[in-house]
């Protein structure tokens, strides 16, 4: 009777498997999405989403909709989608035990989707600019504190630090949001910390610190009597020419923030590795796990015997390989007296690239981890039903191996920052937006923008 129940709970359990892991990836189900962004509809962006609910009504489908949402300038709704997800994200941090011993029978897309640590920053940094567009600074500032604290929290549950630590752009809007707010010492102190974040980014991901930075460091320091560390700023920077207090109090400051392109979507990358019965053979005491994926892979060895005993099956996700057109572009905005450069503060590409390489090791280790899981059923499937049996839970769970490719893919490649100095007054401004090839890609006007002297005057645009 034991030996009975086993087969048909195993079998059920393969069976199982593929009913949860057999339909498409999360990238394809979610991918068509980006076909209205594209062509400037956020209403059939938004439509499909609610439709089809790709993934599920999870995180993922939570971080697409309150962008979406934000696009379309629904800010209050938009938050409260963020909030949802948000606090889908707190719940979900202490994770299941029982769901990640399913994820070693079928996938990680069985466990529920908690974000890579710079998705569940863009969660608070979104929630930052909607507030910004409702005219309420203080709950913007509140939402980059909370960005800025948690991004402590995450990083302690490494062993090893991340390349992505704290969010060098995030500690600069800080910065900004409490200098509007007559913070000037907590402006400092976030602006030095978002100058040593950026010593990280430029290693990490090769952007160094915005000049517009670079000018705040310098002012603030002569504004708040350090000569030292101003002598010390303007031999680091000779070429930031930073305005006055007096002159900022005098004019208007324009903040654009440019969003471009579309992150990359995540890809399966597999490898079917047949384990002959010779191959045990001549493994011997070490078992059939001794011979490695990756040898197996690319030194294949001779056998004498033909008989399959296991099918290995890997299904790892993978970012396409890079290329010029991954690379951020630029943008000029300007009013017709004076125009200002874009400057890169945030590429999210690269942080996506970095960060699935850190946690590349992991994933492989828990690869693994389901294919001995999955080898140990078969073999008490051919032990208690025959090799019938085992050879069917094998192709069935082989068949299910799918990679995680789960995340927030209506993001943009990068992030760029255009401050404009400009008289008090009424302004028609020019954004003009070229690609990394030099390729104008869209030109557009922001009419009748209205600033008082003193006045700092926050917008921002999408590009996709």
């Amino acid at each position: 009777m034991t030996s009975v129940r086993f087969l048909k709970e195993a079998l059920l359990l393969g069976t199982l498997a593929v009913a949860g892991a057999g339909c498409a990836s999360y990238s394809r189900q979610a991918l068509p999405v980006r076909e209205p962004l594209a062509r400037g509809d956020l209403a059939a962006a938004e439509s499909f989403l609610v439709d089809k609910k790709p993934g599920g009504d999870g995180l993922p489908y939570l971080m697409e909709l309150g962008l979406v949402l934000r696009y379309q300038e629904k800010y209050v709704d938009s938050n409260q989608v963020f909030e949802s997800a948000e606090n889908l994200v707190d719940a979900l941090y202490t994770k299941s035990i029982s769901k990640e011993v399913l994820s070693l029978l079928s996938s990680d897309e069985t466990i529920p989707y908690d974000g890579e640590m710079w998705e569940r920053a863009l969660i608070n940094y979104y929630r930052a600019l909607n507030y910004i567009d409702l005219g309420n600074y203080d709950g913007a500032l509140v939402e980059c504190r909370k960005l800025n604290h948690k991004l402590g929290v995450y990083a302690d549950d490494f062993e090893d630090p991340p390349t992505y630590r704290n969010d060098a752009f995030a500690l600069y809007l800080t910065a900004i949001l409490y200098e509007v707010g007559g913070e000037t010492n907590d402006a400092w102190v976030s602006l030095r910390l978002a100058d040593q974040a950026y010593r990280h980014y430029e290693e990490a991901y090769g952007v160094p610190t915005p000049p517009s930075l670079q000018r705040d460091l310098i002012r603030l320091a002569r504004q708040q009597g350090y000569t030292d560390e101003e002598e010390r700023l303007m031999e680091r920077f000779p070429d930031a020419q930073a305005p006055s207090t007096a002159d900022l109090a005098r004019r208007a400051e324009i903040v654009l923030f440019w969003e471009e392109g579309f992150i990359p979507a995540k890809i399966q990358e597999e490898a079917t590795i047949p384990i002959l019965k010779d191959a045990k053979d001549q493994d011997g005491d070490r078992g059939l796990w001794a011979v490695s994926l990756r040898d197996r892979y690319y030194h294949p060895r001779p056998y004498k015997k033909k008989e399959l005993a296991y099918l290995l099956r890997f299904a790892l996700p993978a970012y396409p390989p890079p290329t010029n057109a991954d690379r951020p572009g630029w943008a000029q905005l300007g009013n017709g007296t004076t125009t200002m450069r874009s400057e890169v503060v945030e590429d999210l590409s690269a942080i996506a690239r970095a960060g699935l390489d850190d946690r590349m090791g992991g994933i492989l280790l828990k690869s693994i981890l389901r294919a001995l899981s999955k080898y140990a059923v078969t073999a008490g499937l051919e032990k208690e039903g025959g090799q019938v049996a085992g050879r069917v839970f094998n192709f069935l769970t082989a068949a299910n191996e799918k990679a995680d490719t789960r995340s927030w893919i209506t993001l943009p490649k990068a992030i760029q920052v255009v401050r404009l100095l400009v008289e008090p007054g009424t302004h028609d401004l020019t954004l003009d937006c070229y690609g990394p090839t030099g390729r104008l890609v869209e030109s557009v006007t922001f009419e009748d923008v209205t600033v008082e002297a003193g006045e700092v005057r926050f917008l921002s645009h999408r590009t996709f």
